[in-house]
């Protein structure tokens, strides 16, 4: 996703065991569709871009063969990418015997999950933006241990916002109460061991 028109969009794919395995940046997905002038040098320049950019995309979604695609909802640009990328698989319906659904996901715990020091770690060289899709692939396969992250010393899971009042609580209080409720979850669904020592 993007959080702006003027930023670009970032396409991941992850793995079943939610390792990342590749990326695109879409630099002209934010332009329209079409051309108001055709007469427009630069607004055909725009357009032919934008549908490079989507041909990049079918060709990735192809390759990746992903069993969802997740647009962030983050912004009202967002709208015009879901719609984007619905026309793709549409057209892609025709060839293709299965096509993957897109999915609107929330973007506010992939974006606390990316600025973790655990996600610094395993991703040191991608940008914050490209974190953050991962962090979103990963809630929409398994958002437990994408929780389990922001149980920090920083307490980033208070960073979600769950209350309108919620800041007149210490955030080392609420922190607590809400460990116990994941612990609760946890123990109500068990622990995959091969994701959690790796």
């Amino acid at each position: 996703g993007a959080d702006s028109p003027k930023e670009p969009v970032v396409a991941v794919g992850i793995d079943r065991s939610g390792l990342y395995d590749k990326h695109i940046r879409l630099n002209h997905m934010s332009h329209n569709n079409f051309t108001r002038d055709p007469n427009n040098r630069e607004e055909n320049l725009r357009a032919n871009q934008k549908l490079e950019d989507l041909k990049t995309l079918q060709d990735f979604i192809i390759s990746c063969k992903p069993a969802v695609i997740v647009v962030g909802a983050n912004c009202t640009h967002a709208l015009e990418l879901y719609k984007d990328v619905e026309d793709i698989l549409q057209q892609m319906r025709a060839s293709y015997e299965s096509v993957a659904p897109v999915v609107w996901g929330s973007t506010v715990v992939p974006n606390l999950c990316a600025l973790t020091p655990e996600y610094e770690r395993e991703f040191p060289r991608l940008p914050l933006l490209h974190r953050t899709a991962i962090g979103l692939a990963r809630m929409m396969q398994d958002s437990l241990p994408q929780l389990a992250i922001l149980f920090n010393r920083g307490h980033a899971i208070t960073g979600i916002p769950m209350h309108p009042l919620q800041s007149i609580v210490p955030k080392s209080v609420l922190s607590k109460r809400l460990e116990r409720v994941l612990v609760e979850y946890i123990n109500s669904v068990g622990v995959d061991i091969n994701k959690a020592i790796r």
